[in-house]
C-alpha cells in the first residue's frame, strides 16, 4: 500500500539529478561566476554569434526610444495644429465680422475719419478700344 501511495516517484526520478549530474552543475555555475567559461573554446567559437544577438538587441532597444520620442512629437504637433485650427477659425470669424459694411462704418464713426458712405451703387468704367 505505501508502494502504491509513492508509485509517481519512481515515474519522475528521471528528472532528478544525480548525483555526478549535481556536480556538473555545480561546476558550470562556478565557471560562470568566475569567468573561465570566457575561456572555453565553445564560447569563443561563438562569440560572433553572441556579439550579432548583442548588437540586434541594442539596435531593438535604441528603435524602441526613437518611436518613443517620435511618437511624443507627433503627438505634440497635433495638438498645436488643433490649437492654430481653432484660432484660424476664430480670426476668420472676427474679420468676416470686421468686413461687413456696419462695422466699417461704426469703425469709421469712431476714429473720426470724415468720410461718408456712397449712395450710390458702384458702376464699371468701359474703356473703348480704338477700333470701336
Amino acid at each position: 500500500m505505501i508502494e502504491e501511495m509513492f508509485k509517481f516517484t519512481k515515474k519522475y526520478n528521471d528528472f532528478i539529478p544525480s548525483g555526478e549530474e549535481r556536480k556538473i552543475i555545480k561546476k558550470s555555475l562556478t565557471d560562470v561566476m568566475n569567468g573561465n567559461i570566457l575561456t572555453k573554446k565553445a564560447f569563443t567559437r561563438e562569440l560572433p554569434f553572441l556579439m550579432l544577438l548583442a548588437g540586434l538587441g541594442l539596435i531593438y532597444i535604441a528603435n524602441g526610444y526613437y518611436y518613443t520620442k517620435t511618437y511624443r512629437k507627433m503627438v505634440a504637433l497635433e495638438k498645436e495644429v488643433k490649437e492654430l485650427r481653432i484660432e484660424s477659425l476664430t480670426l476668420a470669424s472676427d474679420f468676416m465680422k470686421m468686413s461687413k459694411q456696419s462695422e466699417v462704418i461704426k469703425q469709421m464713426r469712431k476714429e473720426n475719419l470724415n468720410l461718408e458712405e456712397a449712395v450710390t451703387p458702384p458702376y464699371k468704367i468701359y474703356l473703348k478700344k480704338d477700333g470701336e
